[in-house]
């Protein structure tokens, strides 16, 4: 699997590319813009050493500078456009987004989540979406949600990694789960 992270400094971002060109040679740096940079990084990389959290407290406190920055997944690119990434991404704070977070933050604007919520369905389709739906329900209580949506429970923890694998959003934590009812709520 490969992660995608999205730089954003307000000036410029291209000191920021000596930070990550000295890590791999199966490290991908493209430049956006003169201020925004993209690191794609396969996930062997990234579960053995990359802190995001401790790269993005170093690079704001050694450079001064408020960066914004955000990771997401390989698969993610059916639901978020890389488009939608480069519009929002300045307007962010200064901190990491992961995929749940910038989930939420679209969701406060209408064209945004309406388009959220459209790929959503086609990419799960209407199963999954109920099982969602039926998961924030319950409280995330997944005996119950399986009962009421008429599954056994392991046919529901197989729609709970397979949304996973879809979408990259974790639905069996809070964050995860409250992305994806923020896109989906009218």
């Amino acid at each position: 699997m490969v992660y995608h992270i999205y730089l954003y400094q307000k000036n410029t971002v291209e000191y920021l590319q000596e930070i990550f060109d000295k890590m791999d040679h199966l490290t991908r740096i493209s430049m956006i813009s003169n201020s925004m940079m993209k690191v794609s990084i396969h996930s062997e990389i990234i579960e053995d050493n990359l802190d995001l959290e401790m790269i993005h407290a170093s690079m704001t406190t050694d450079f001064e500078t408020d960066i914004h920055m955000l990771y997401l997944y390989d698969n993610v690119h059916d639901l978020i456009e890389e488009s939608m990434v480069i519009e929002h991404l300045p307007h962010l704070k200064n901190k990491v987004y992961d995929i749940s977070d910038f989930l939420i933050y679209l969701s406060h604007f209408h064209e945004g989540k309406m388009t959220m919520k459209r790929k959503l369905v086609e990419l799960l389709g209407q199963d999954y979406i109920n099982t969602i739906i039926m998961l924030a329900s319950t409280n995330m209580n997944n005996s119950i949600a399986a009962k009421r949506l008429y599954l056994h429970r392991n046919s529901l923890n197989y729609r709970i990694d397979k949304i996973y694998q879809l979408t990259g959003v974790d639905i069996k934590t809070f964050k995860g789960l409250r992305a994806f009812i923020s896109i989906l709520e009218s």
